[in-house]
């Protein structure tokens, strides 16, 4: 949301940078990232508003795979469907090349 809103407000030095941060933990230490899925989406908006459409696909990508994996641990159909129904779980599932 932080990269949309400035995006749309004009601050794409600012969403550069803040995405480069991104790439960077995200890079170093995913595995250990309470959501990386969510870091991947943040990173395809960066990516989309820069117009770099396979950067978009990348990371949408690897987002969706990271998200359906967490999804797929939870035994609970509700919470399950809780998780998915977030706003950023939602429009990375959304986007998948798969529910088109």
């Amino acid at each position: 949301m932080l990269i949309e809103t400035h995006a749309r407000t004009g601050h794409l030095d600012f969403v550069r940078s803040y995405a480069e941060e991104l790439r960077t933990i995200y890079a170093s230490v995913r595995e250990r990232l309470f959501s990386p899925a969510r870091i991947c989406m943040a990173l395809a908006q960066a990516a989309e508003f820069d117009g770099d459409d396979a950067a978009v696909k990348r990371y949408v990508f690897e987002g969706v795979t990271l998200l359906k994996a967490m999804l797929e641990r939870i035994p609970d159909e509700e919470t399950r469907a809780s998780q998915a129904a977030l706003p950023f779980h939602r429009e990375l599932l959304l986007r998948d090349p798969a529910n088109r």
